[in-house]
């Protein structure tokens, strides 16, 4: 008997966002940041206890997802920032496109930064389902000192409606991230989402960021699912900034 390990539908999800493109903080006027990034992942420990397995015929098959992201915005002022946020899987044509524009809500020099997002594009689903996403978005943050250096922390949650299908997209995303030295950059991501009335999951993700100068910086992460949400993985991403 062959057995395959499968992951959850709910990691349809886009996988891992972006930290240095946190919605809660300005891009500021005619600055850049862009980012590509490849993640892999798949039910890890789920396939090593299948092949201890000692009544198994034929070894498991490890079911592993690849996606490849970018996403770039670009600010337009001090308070408004416009962008494009793309996934696709590397082995289907799921993925989605949205073109966003955000801006910054209260004053820029507040403390606490508040930020608000509308964005659209086009979407294709794992039932090759072609439509028009609807997107909408609400950040927070904070900077704060540290004996071990500069600190932050921040919510980023955001609503995406497929009316086609009607079908919405719900998620959540709380980081608190320290940069050491000027050139290291760490962080934990919690990472939660559902889609409709569906168990939410939630994900941890551990991430390190090595700048290496002229304005790029390469990010390493793991992926972890805690709750409805089997997948290990990793990810892998550069960032530039102009």
């Amino acid at each position: 008997m062959k057995w395959a390990v499968l992951i959850p539908p709910l990691v349809l999800l886009p996988l891992a966002s972006t930290v240095d493109a946190s919605s809660a903080w300005p891009r500021g006027k005619g600055k850049v940041f862009a980012s590509v990034s490849w993640s892999t992942w798949g039910d890890i420990i789920g396939y090593t206890e299948a092949i201890q397995e000692p009544w198994i015929d034929e070894p498991p098959i490890l079911e592993q997802t690849e996606e490849i992201s970018f996403f770039g915005e670009f600010g337009l002022s001090d308070r408004v920032t416009v962008g494009i946020d793309n996934h696709r899987r590397a082995d289907s044509d799921i993925g989605e496109t949205i073109l966003f524009l955000r801006t910054n809500l209260g004053a820029l020099d507040w403390p606490d930064k508040f930020s608000l997002q509308i964005g659209a594009g086009p979407s294709r689903d794992w039932q090759e389902t072609e439509q028009t996403a609807y997107r909408v978005g609400f950040g927070w943050g904070r900077g704060f000192d540290t004996r071990w250096g500069g600190a932050w922390t921040d919510i980023d949650a955001k609503y995406t409606a497929l009316p086609e299908t009607d079908t919405n997209f719900y998620k959540l995303d709380a980081t608190i991230g320290l940069n050491t030295t000027d050139k290291a950059m760490w962080y934990l991501q919690v990472q939660s989402g559902a889609v409709d009335d569906n168990p939410a999951f939630v994900r941890l993700v551990p991430t390190y960021v090595r700048r290496i100068g002229y304005g790029m910086s390469l990010e390493s992460a793991l992926l972890w699912g805690v709750e409805n949400d089997e997948a290990q993985g990793v990810k892998f991403s550069a960032w530039f900034e102009f």
